[in-house]
């Protein structure tokens, strides 16, 4: 995995539900983090032969397998099999999932070895494209969340709030302004609930081998310009309880990089 050299390499390359069925079916890949997997790897036998030879025939037609009646064997291109490798078998990966009142997108970034793709689904159609660094990658969310830049003093400064009571502020913020709180923060966190513009969630991945070994969920709550906030569980087995802490732009990068490092180096 590596953390430096921020610059995007290679041209996106876009395949449908098909071309994916027979290029991770070639693979032996047990699963693709971020992908429609009941359309990829589909439990009826059938449907999944179908899907196959439809994405050979697309795959020959394009040129991006070729077939060698010598060694009786496809050939691919180095770019197209560099990123399947590192899709389906990533070291780790996550998803990023944005809602807002009118909208939900997904990107998913998968770590490999030397690079780490961007991975998109709109319709049928994933496009993935080469990342040199993990670094951008954060940056690049950080970027498309238009998070707040560095604020003052209170960035960083936290609260903890059980599961309940956040999934029920959600729906009333102003339950948590009770006069025997006199807590600013939480004040301050119950407006942003009030104006909330995006809902974000974030799944970690530790994977080694194809196979899930870890996974954590965090979140942001953003009220666009001007306020972000991180939720964490205090354990991740549970998810009884949240950190709750007001962060920014350069803020959420560092602590969004040194959780992707620490899931990493437990490969190591």
């Amino acid at each position: 995995m590596t953390l430096d050299t921020p610059t995007l390499i290679g041209a996106p390359i876009t395949l449908n539900t098909a071309e994916m069925v027979f290029l991770l079916t070639i693979l032996n890949a047990p699963h693709l983090i971020g992908g429609d997997n009941e359309a990829l790897f589909p439990a009826d036998e059938a449907t999944k032969q179908t899907l196959w030879e439809a994405g050979k025939q697309q795959l020959e037609a394009s040129g991006r397998i070729v077939w060698d009646a010598e060694e009786h064997t496809y050939h691919f291109g180095n770019q197209l099999v560099s990123m399947l490798i590192d899709i389906a078998f990533p070291e780790v990966a996550f998803i990023c999932q944005v809602e807002t009142a009118n909208s939900a997108q997904q990107v998913t970034f998968a770590i490999g070895t030397t690079q780490v793709i961007e991975l998109t689904l709109h319709g049928q159609e994933y496009t993935l494209r080469s990342i040199s660094s993990v670094n951008f990658a954060v940056q690049m969310v950080a970027n498309t969340l238009s998070l707040p830049p560095t604020l003052p003093k209170d960035t960083g400064c936290s609260f903890t709030l059980d599961t309940e009571t956040l999934v029920a502020a959600r729906q009333a913020p102003d339950m948590l302004l009770q006069p025997s709180e006199h807590n600013p923060l939480i004040a301050h966190f119950a407006h942003t609930l009030g104006h909330l513009t995006h809902s974000v969630t974030f799944t970690l991945f530790r994977i080694d081998q194809g196979q899930i070994q870890t996974m954590r969920t965090l979140g942001l709550f953003i009220e666009q310009p001007q306020d972000a906030w991180l939720i964490e569980p205090t354990d991740h087995e549970t998810a009884t309880a949240f950190n709750i802490t007001l962060t920014d732009n350069d803020h959420f990068i560092k602590y969004l990089r040194a959780q992707l490092r620490a899931l990493h180096q437990q490969n190591a």
